[in-house]
């Protein structure tokens, strides 16, 4: 059955490639027969392969072919006087289908349309260098998808209505990732910030793309600070142990710097310099990055375009 399918697919997308839609009919309409046939033989499969195992990747396949057929049947090649131009499948005088719709400012789109709005898989190419590839509902970023800037920074992960929202990563340009959860396009909840050199600066708490609640900041000399942070700095209790395992301060911290009074001071030698979290200062302006999230638009119909 694999060996079958395999090769009937094959046929139908030399026929899409060449769009062929006879052809294209023609060899969709055998794979099913195939299949037809081969009935008996999977009816004998074990249920765990007919679910989710080769036959439903198979099925899933077959079934996005018929619509890549459907969609070359259906396909227009049209232009406006604005300089937008589109090719692809066509229903109710709007994109629909897969097509691709080149924007006359330079931007392009190509993936699944519905009814003349971005829906379901598709890519987004901004004139200015930056692109989404992922998920669309009703014409903007939603689901999964990764988005890269002009400057190579990339984020990949969960969308809500066109900004960063839930599971993601984000990679900043010099290497260093954030690995974590985010709301409403900021980091938010809990996430662990590596550096280039593939070290872990930050574990811990985040708050609108701050170090906020509990967590713990690795400093390049292999001190680290454990306890709780706010709005970016050390503040509440937390203790700091140097590079050489000493706990040197376990107690009070106050924006940013140890409270003496009322704490424990465990070792003589000095605590680490008291200072703002250089990652918070490095990656502000990187993190604080807003997609250029599409504005919603239904493309021309077809009585719009140009002869």
């Amino acid at each position: 059955v694999a060996v079958k399918h395999a090769s009937g697919v094959a046929a139908v997308r030399v026929c899409l490639a060449n769009k062929d839609v006879a052809g294209a009919e023609a060899a969709l309409d055998k794979l099913h027969a195939q299949w037809e046939s081969s009935k008996a033989a999977l009816a004998a499969l074990p249920p765990e392969q007919l679910a989710g195992g080769k036959v439903a990747k198979m099925r899933a396949e077959l079934n996005e072919l018929a619509c890549e057929v459907q969609d070359l049947k259906d396909r227009v090649v049209l232009s406006w006087e604005s300089g937008d131009r589109y090719e692809g499948g066509w229903k109710d005088d709007n994109p629909h289908g897969k097509g691709t719709y080149h924007y006359a400012d330079g931007n392009s789109y190509e993936g699944r349309w519905a009814w003349g709005v971005k829906e379901g898989k598709g890519v987004f190419q901004w004139a200015a260098g930056e692109r989404y590839e992922g998920e669309w509902a009703d014409d903007i970023m939603h689901g999964e998808g990764t988005y890269t800037f002009a400057d190579g920074s990339s984020y990949k992960g969960g969308y809500c209505r066109g900004v960063r929202h839930g599971q993601g990563t984000w990679t900043y340009k010099d290497g260093g990732h954030y690995v974590g959860t985010w709301e409403a396009g900021k980091k938010h909840g809990r996430g662990v910030y590596t550096g280039q050199e593939g070290n872990v600066v930050y574990d811990g708490e985040w708050k609108y793309n701050k170090e906020h609640g509990e967590g713990t900041f690795y400093q390049p000399d292999g001190g680290f600070y454990t306890g709780t942070f706010f709005e970016g700095k050390r503040h509440g209790q937390g203790q700091y142990t140097s590079p050489a395992g000493e706990v040197m301060f376990k107690g009070e911290w106050l924006d940013n710097k140890p409270v003496t009074s009322g704490s424990q001071r465990v070792a003589a030698a000095p605590v680490a310099p008291a200072k703002r979290l250089s990652l918070t200062t490095k990656d502000k302006s990187a993190s604080d990055q807003s997609e250029l999230v599409p504005t919603p638009s239904t493309p021309r119909g077809a009585s719009a375009a140009a002869a």
